[in-house]
């Protein structure tokens, strides 16, 4: 956009992109790269400190339960839901 910009010669327009730069578009990279760094962090975190990762057994637990929980929360939406609609 600057490039353009200074390509035409429009002083104006190069003024505004070089604002933009600063204002804008600098603070959403850093945002950007302050949120991908945390993506990252968490994610190593939790490879390195998986509290069952040594228990297959703890593992396989863990998952039926998570499926149960969700099963159970799916049928209290449907329900919800089939009692709204009557």
């Amino acid at each position: 956009m600057q490039a353009l910009s200074e390509v035409a010669g429009d002083t104006l327009k190069i003024q505004n992109t070089k604002r933009r730069i600063s204002q804008e578009v600098a603070p959403l990279s850093k945002e950007i790269n302050t949120s991908l760094k945390q993506l990252r962090t968490a994610s190593t975190r939790d490879v390195l400190f998986q509290s069952n990762a040594g228990n297959p057994t703890q593992n396989t637990f863990s998952t039926s339960t998570d499926n149960s929980n969700a099963n159970q929360l799916f049928h209290e939406t449907e329900r919800l839901l089939m009692e709204s609609q009557a």
